[in-house]
């Protein structure tokens, strides 16, 4: 599968009330098909790992590209997507949550180390007793 049929067949799957349901979840994307996780992770499972699709999905631009560019991507392969590699910073509607779930599916990021188990995100604990 290449970069125009992995679209094509987004575009086809995707439903406008999928698309009026991302607000819910925290998600402002400007360019998405509506496609449920679930569609994407059965179209993932037979891509497999394709790093070359992967890249090209990520520089689509479309939320539901990302997501799957994140999914099929080869962490082994040391190339990341352009806005990893410190170029030009991705818009905030949307694309941090995709990018995030590229670095945690991939374990790749541009700058920094990887936190040790023990440091990924620890809520505060309060001793305070809520008020009746």
């Amino acid at each position: 599968m290449d970069k125009n049929e992995a679209l094509l067949w987004l575009e086809r799957r995707g439903t406008r009330r999928t698309v009026e349901g991302l607000p819910r979840y925290g998600i402002e994307a400007k360019q998405a098909f509506g496609v449920p996780m679930g569609a994407l992770l059965s179209l993932s499972e037979p891509l497999g790992k394709d790093h070359a699709l992967s890249l090209a999905l990520w520089e689509s631009g479309w939320y539901e590209a990302r997501l799957l560019a994140a999914l099929i991507g080869d962490p082994a392969a040391g190339d990341a997507p352009a806005d990893e590699r410190g170029g030009p910073p991705a818009s905030r509607t949307g694309a941090t949550a995709t990018r995030s779930a590229f670095i945690s599916l991939t374990g790749r990021r541009s700058r920094g180390r990887r936190p040790a188990s023990g440091q990924l995100h620890q809520g505060s604990s309060s001793s305070a007793a809520p008020s009746p």
